[in-house]
Formats: structure tokens, C-alpha cells, sequence
């Protein structure tokens, strides 16, 4: 529910980021250079970018403090090795092992 949450709040940013990048690439193509303006708009994604750090440490903190101390140990370890986690895909077989045109109705998902 948090991660969702989060997630819901971090959607805009990114979007209103991409928008503003893609101005500042058509600044960097316009004839006529306007510094002033790429300036704001660099400030711009700067000042969201900020805002979406600043909401992912807020809700990794708010995660932390769900947890058991035992767990809080491990989250901790987790987070200062700078490593990100690793989510398990659906299939996670080798790709030669799947089906290539995926599940067949006629057979369901298949478990291995």
C-alpha cells in the first residue's frame, strides 16, 4: 500500500520531468539559443527531482519503521550496500526453457 502510494505521488513528477526535457531539447536545437530559458528549465527538473528523492527516502524510512528490529538490521545492511532489490520475475526460468509464444490456453501456465 505504501509503495503504491508513493508510486501515485511520484507518477506526476516524472511526467511534468519528461516534459521539461523534452523543451530543453528543442532549446538545444532552436536557432536561436535562449540561456535564460534552459537555465529554468534545468532548474525545473532539478526542483522535481529533489521532490521525487526526497518522497523515496521518506517512504523507505516509513518502511523501515514497520519492521522488526531483526529486520530493520537487514533493511539497513540492504540499503547501505547500495544495492537495489532483485524482484523475481513470474517466470524466472532460463529463456530457453519457456514456451516462446508463451502459455498455451489449451494447457494453462505451466509450473516447473
Amino acid at each position: 500500500e505504501l509503495t503504491l502510494q508513493l508510486k501515485k505521488e511520484i507518477l506526476p513528477l516524472r511526467s511534468e520531468i519528461q516534459k521539461y526535457r523534452s523543451e530543453l531539447r528543442l532549446e538545444l536545437t532552436a536557432e536561436k539559443f535562449d540561456e535564460a530559458r534552459v537555465k529554468n528549465l534545468v532548474e525545473q527538473i532539478s526542483d522535481l527531482s529533489k521532490q521525487i528523492q526526497l518522497k523515496r527516502t521518506m517512504h523507505q524510512r516509513a518502511i523501515r519503521n514497520l519492521l522488526t528490529p531483526d529486520q530493520q538490521q537487514k533493511y539497513d545492511l540492504h540499503l547501505l550496500s547500495g544495492r537495489k532489490i532483485e524482484r523475481r520475475r513470474f517466470d524466472d526460468r532460463p529463456r530457453l526453457m519457456r514456451d516462446p509464444d508463451g502459455p498455451r490456453p489449451d494447457r494453462g501456465f505451466r509450473n516447473r
